[in-house]
């Protein structure tokens, strides 16, 4: 996993671009949380009634998450293929923007897919390369990476919803839902439901990301 610290990325509070999974994260089960950062959005989940455990690859996001959430553990999952947590053990398991940063994104989900129970859920959540914006761009030549959004200089890895969902599904897992998360701008000025429209009637152009909801076949 590319960190550079994540270029001394701290963040204190929930990502807005992964708040969505909040809305599809159910109570009083046993979540783990990886690319757990500093455990804002593990916070969140607990107020829900939940237990969460985190891992993160950022020593200084760890020392914070500790604090926030029930077990943290430091790891690369590129490295280390075993987790110090039984098999089996997770009613939810959540990849908040974290599969664009794996050089080999699959390897890493087939080795946590084991961690979830049979019949629990992995939540995927993922940006949209294809977004209008980033096509524009392609169209001058332009592809500047930045220090956050969808061409985040440490991302590796780059998803359309079409690459998404093979992903998931060559992981061996089955896609039960997918909604799209709206939040790049678009070329005129609409208010923010013809937006949140657009994004999901028109996925692959307007959506800044997507949401996976999936299970074990």
């Amino acid at each position: 996993m590319v960190s550079h610290d994540y270029h001394n990325k701290v963040y204190e509070y929930i990502n807005p671009d992964i708040l969505n999974i909040l809305k599809y994260a159910p109570s009083n089960k046993k979540i783990l949380d990886v690319g757990c950062g500093t455990g804002a959005l593990g916070e969140a989940l607990k107020k829900k009634g939940n237990i969460v455990y985190g891992i993160d690859i950022s020593k200084r996001s760890i020392e914070i998450a500790k604090k926030r959430l029930d077990k943290v553990v430091q790891i690369d999952l590129e490295t280390e293929n075993k987790l110090p947590f039984k098999e089996a053990s997770f009613d939810l398991i959540i990849f908040g923007d974290v599969l664009e940063h794996f050089r080999d994104p699959l390897s890493v989900l087939n080795n946590i897919k084991n961690y979830l129970k049979k019949d629990g859920q992995i939540i995927i959540s993922l940006p949209n390369i294809a977004n209008w914006e980033i096509r524009l761009k392609l169209l001058f030549g332009k592809f500047d990476y930045q220090r956050e959004g969808i061409l985040d200089d440490t991302h590796v890895k780059f998803f359309t919803l079409k690459t998404a969902k093979e992903l998931i599904k060559k992981a061996g897992l089955k896609i039960i839902k997918i909604k799209a998360r709206p939040g790049a701008p678009v070329p005129v000025r609409l208010s923010p439901r013809l937006k949140y429209a657009l994004s999901q009637v028109w996925k692959t152009l307007f959506a800044k990301g997507f949401v996976f909801i999936a299970e074990l076949k």
